[in-house]
């Protein structure tokens, strides 16, 4: 089991609303169905059900165009590494609006959602997760609380037996925090039947 950072502050997307933020719109899209994702929308129509090898050929066409406008413009690459190298099971960390940290567990392999209102808040490339609100900076280890800035980035692998005690402290330290979500904790720490690494 491998452990990730996913910085989920998309900047592409429809205009905002009044109010509205990128990154409040993308963590409340990803919340509301149980995903975590980004960018790098390609143009299928809406509903059209792209495979992998689909989604690079459009996405080439894209980093094309956008060369032109850009010379050094690559991107596309932690994509790649979203859908090849994150596997199910694997624990992703993500901040949320209002200093929050999330923690989820890749439960299904990637996707492209070509609907609207994915479109709309950039987030588009996929994977299915169980995402738990962990709570502020105080909850979170400080390696985690320090990576910021890179879209996707490895964090280090995870030794099972070890983090239950860590999942029983947690528990102890934040009753508040855990009450409602401790079903949802604790399991992000067991393997997933038939899944990934056990």
């Amino acid at each position: 089991m491998r452990i990730w950072w996913l910085n989920l502050l998309p900047s592409g997307g429809a205009p905002l609303e009044p109010n509205e933020t990128h990154a409040g719109r993308a963590q409340n899209f990803c919340r509301e169905r149980s995903v975590l994702g980004m960018g790098w929308s390609v143009k299928p129509k809406e509903g059209e059900v792209l495979s992998w090898d689909d989604y690079c050929a459009r996405r080439e066409e894209r980093r094309e165009e956008l060369r032109q406008v850009r010379e050094s413009f690559d991107g596309g690459g932690n994509v790649n590494r979203w859908k090849e190298e994150v596997g199910i099971g694997d624990l992703v960390w993500t901040k949320a609006e209002g200093d929050l940290f999330w923690l989820a567990r890749i439960t299904g392999d990637w996707h492209y959602d070509s609907s609207a209102e994915a479109e709309r808040v950039d987030i588009v490339n996929q994977r299915p997760a169980m995402i738990v609100e962990i709570g502020h900076l105080d909850d979170v280890p400080s390696r985690v609380a320090k990576a910021w800035g890179h879209t996707l980035e490895e964090r280090g692998e995870v030794n099972l037996p070890s983090k239950m005690n860590e999942v029983a402290e947690t528990a102890a330290r934040h009753p508040d925090l855990l009450p409602e979500n401790l079903a949802d904790y604790c399991a992000l720490w067991q393997p997933l039947r038939g899944t990934g690494s056990k």
